[in-house]
């Protein structure tokens, strides 16, 4: 390993460090890549991260842009496109043997054989954002297309590529050579995996059911306060923020629900916290959605507390390995308040599973999968 010591590698993301998810995905990386003698620069947005919740020894180069999310997806693609064209001129500056894109801005991965052609590249694939796009609108359809042209011309200048799951493997296994793939699964980092195992079943009167992690499109939230209609007596809680936060608290508001409680973003100790009162937890996917897998459900099953997952595809396919867990069809709130109804009759709030703390700790702690990521680039 010493013989490395000198090597850099500059780490490429234009999803801003404030965002927990990607914190999550990167600083893994970071730490193992400090482990085994890399100098390691990070290339991202300007946030409100705090600089000193930064991993040590670790240069970054923030690039300020002016950046509101936004539906429109013609103006997000040229702004992402924008943002992606000036982080990979902030990495060709800098003078790192290795550049290392993580990705859901597809822009990334199209323009970096553009920009870098001296160095070896590697690619992270967290999510393949443009097959999200519909097929049913033409114009969306072709876009994704193109999208597909331009992402498998891009992939041969790759020296190895990650993906997260195994729809995301067999995808680039189509386009690429399979043995210079490697699937880092998305999880659970080991210090909070050793907070999550602890949580206790509630003791709360209310028989309460909690949603943590991102409000948006993809999670359709709308779904959760229509359940939440139909149940009264029951106490909901979203706890996280997003692009549609406003919409979902409008929503709220219009319909004088008493019985959502909406928290915006929280720490990770109120995030324990809300584990440890909760008696269900509850996440969803759009059909849209259905190759990703939301990393929030790894933390979920950490708990061994009971889940109900609205969804199909990848996520659907890696539940079956757990228990203490109910997949149903997504947006649709009747079948969402039955299960939950049915989760309250038969007392399955107060079961902890330790058969889904025992595969999340085997197969799904964040430190373990980068392991083979870095054994394939040393």
């Amino acid at each position: 390993k010493m013989n490395n010591f000198n090597r850099s590698i500059a780490i490429v993301t234009s999803i801003p460090l404030n965002e927990p998810v990607i914190r999550n995905r990167i600083f893994p990386f970071i730490e193992k890549l400090q482990e085994n003698g890399f100098k390691v620069r990070l290339i991202c947005l300007e946030n409100n991260f705090l600089s000193e919740n930064l991993i040590k020894n670790i240069h970054t180069e923030k690039i300020r842009v002016n950046y509101k999310k936004t539906k429109n997806f013609v103006s997000r693609f040229f702004k992402e496109s924008m943002i992606a064209l000036k982080l990979l001129k902030q990495a060709k500056l800098s003078q790192d043997e290795i550049i290392f894109i993580t990705i859901p801005s597809m822009f990334l991965s199209f323009f970096a054989p553009l920009y870098i052609k001296d160095r070896d590249i590697l690619l992270d694939v967290r999510d393949l954002t443009w097959e999200y796009l519909s097929s049913n609108s033409k114009f969306q359809h072709y876009t994704k297309l193109f999208f597909r042209f331009l992402f498998k011309k891009s992939t041969p200048y790759f020296k190895v590529i990650s993906v997260t799951n195994k729809t995301e493997l067999k995808y680039i296994s189509n386009i690429y050579p399979k043995d210079k793939i490697v699937l880092v699964s998305n999880g659970v980092r080991l210090n909070q995996f050793q907070e999550l195992i602890e949580v206790s079943p509630s003791t709360e009167n209310k028989f309460t059911v909690t949603y943590i992690g991102n409000i948006g499109l993809a999670q359709n939230l709308e779904t959760l306060i229509d359940a939440a209609k139909i149940l009264p007596k029951i106490q909901f809680r979203i706890v996280g923020s997003g692009v549609e936060f406003n919409k979902i608290k409008s929503l709220i508001h219009q319909h004088s629900l008493k019985n959502i409680e909406l928290t915006g973003s929280v720490s990770w100790n109120q995030v324990i916290h809300y584990y440890n009162t909760t008696h269900v937890l509850y996440a969803q996917l759009t059909p849209n959605f259905s190759g990703a897998m939301p990393s929030k459900l790894y933390e979920y099953l950490a708990t061994g507390k009971y889940i109900i997952y609205g969804g199909q595809g990848q996520a659907r396919q890696s539940l079956k390995d757990f228990e203490n867990c109910q997949v149903i069809k997504p947006c649709n709130p009747k079948l969402l308040a039955n299960a939950i109804f049915e989760a309250k009759m038969s007392f399955k709030e107060s079961y902890i599973s330790s058969k889904n703390k025992e595969i999340i700790k085997n197969n799904y702690i964040r430190e373990t999968q980068v392991d083979k990521f870095i054994k394939k680039i040393l």
